[in-house]
């Protein structure tokens, strides 16, 4: 089961990149030569005949660092630039493998990943990259990518629920939790953070009454018995991102008095929702005209004003909101 939700977790990662551009990075063919002993590593000499058939890089994109598999399958890293141009570079190299000697015939240069450590690998069609070369990089690769799983096996967690992650001791930066009421979590450093849930209410958009359109949990309600008075349910536990009303008839949307009057009770919320009024969350207004503009309400000569009516009730009046015309949408954040 762990393997499983592993494989699931680091899905889930990759999948996030699904519509990203095309990625590329550093790569080419070279060939080897005058190599010897020396310099200031283990060997010196030229790569040369540098060729990238998609013409994206060229031997002076040679970087520290960089690493130069040969026909044999051994890899040497880049110690030394010593000069480039676009078809070949002087360089000193490091034998990765510790198998001595020195690099010959015909190889290629990549950048390896920066996570993992994989080789990048030029097209098949590379005038003298053999394809037991090939087999052997990508065995290099997918030995690295089972060693990478395996690593992050043991960082990923199940049981416990979201409100109470105190199962997981002494959590570490990218660890996973998988947890009993169908969330994933992902702890960031200092705290877990939600970014999969199949747990609880989804939040969509929906008519929640008046033409009040809200993207929230389900359960929000609006209604209306006087003109221009528009009260909002929000049941206990909503997750409230917007409730929103595009005005299309000054004459009977509003009060007569030309305002629009917001009271929202967030339903058995007296410990969070205007318990203290100095202290209380007030909904975020805006006005959208028209033309899609979104305004601050003073901006257009609207005033805004909150009262606390009681714990767990607000009442916000919109003074001269007919002042602006119509069509204008009132949009209610929390």
């Amino acid at each position: 089961m762990k393997n499983f939700i592993a494989f699931l977790c680091l899905f889930l990662a990759l999948a996030s990149f699904g519509q990203s551009p095309t990625l590329t990075d550093f790569y080419g063919k070279v060939e080897f030569s005058g190599f010897s002993a020396g310099g200031t590593s283990d060997v010196t000499g030229t790569l040369g005949n540098y060729s990238d058939q998609t013409n994206l890089y060229f031997a002076n994109g040679v970087q520290v660092g960089d690493v130069v598999w040969d026909n044999l399958g051994n890899r040497w890293e880049v110690m030394v630039v010593n000069s480039s141009n676009l078809i070949s570079a002087n360089v000193d190299l490091r034998n990765i493998n510790g198998s001595g000697g020195t690099p010959a015939g015909v190889g290629y240069i990549s950048r390896e990943t920066e996570n993992v450590g994989l080789s990048l690998f030029v097209p098949d069609n590379n005038i003298g990259i053999s394809q037991q070369l090939k087999s052997r990089v990508e065995t290099h690769n997918m030995l690295l990518i089972d060693a990478y799983i395996a690593g992050i096996r043991d960082s990923v967690y199940t049981g416990s629920t979201s409100a109470d992650t105190s199962g997981v001791a002494d959590p570490t930066v990218g660890d996973v939790l998988v947890t009993d009421d169908g969330n994933i979590l992902f702890f960031d450093g200092d705290t877990w953070i939600t970014f999969s849930g199949g747990g609880g209410d989804v939040k969509s958009v929906y008519n929640a009454g008046q033409g009040f359109y809200c993207y929230c949990t389900p359960g929000v309600t609006v209604t209306s018995g006087t003109q221009g008075v528009y009260s909002i349910t929000i049941p206990t536990d909503a997750d409230v991102s917007s409730i929103q009303k595009e005005f299309t008839n000054a004459g009977s949307e509003f009060t007569v008095g030309g305002e629009a009057v917001l009271n929202i009770t967030w339903s058995g919320a007296g410990t969070d929702w205007n318990t203290a009024f100095s202290s209380a969350v007030l909904p975020n207004v805006k006005l959208v005209d028209g033309a899609g503009t979104q305004r601050e309400p003073g901006a257009v000569a609207v005033t805004s004003q909150t009262t606390s009516v009681s714990a767990g009730a607000s009442s916000t009046t919109l003074a001269n909101i007919n002042g602006v015309g119509t069509p204008v949408r009132i949009k209610i954040g929390m």
